[in-house]
């Protein structure tokens, strides 16, 4: 099955209407034993056993974590119409995936976040801008 990373005339406006900002610190993912202090943190999630984190590259040394992968570059896309916009995740997702770039998502009430490994950013923003976002150059 072949998706289309082409967005419909309303996910068309929804892109042209989104705020996307780069972050110029790196991120990385860590699984964690137990949760620390969730306001130095991105995101921190837990399920069970699993405990993930996603710190920025300044706290990963001071963390204690069992597993990791580095680094990634967060993009933020803060959607005017977050719930009611079907398929504007998986628009990204396809025109990343079309350019073999993988992602890792973060969803909030007000926008999504996407990271992608540091030296996929250019590829990335790149993609991005095809479909028609606005992205400034990442400092």
């Amino acid at each position: 099955m072949t998706t289309s990373p082409h967005p419909s005339i309303e996910l068309e406006r929804v892109i042209r209407a989104t705020n996307v900002h780069i972050a110029t610190d790196r991120f990385a993912y860590l699984q964690v034993e137990r949760l620390p202090n969730p306001n130095e943190y991105l995101m921190c999630f837990s399920n069970g056993d699993d405990k993930t984190v996603v710190a920025r590259e300044n706290l990963v040394q001071d963390s204690e974590y069992s597993a990791i992968e580095v680094w990634f570059r967060l993009i933020t896309f803060w959607i005017p119409t977050p719930f009611e916009s079907p398929g504007f995740l998986a628009v990204i997702a396809s025109a990343l995936a079309v350019k073999g770039i993988n992602l890792l998502i973060i969803s909030t009430f007000p926008g999504d976040y996407v990271l992608v490994r540091d030296q996929d950013l250019e590829s990335a923003t790149a993609a991005l801008r095809c479909l028609g976002f606005q992205i400034p150059s990442p400092s």
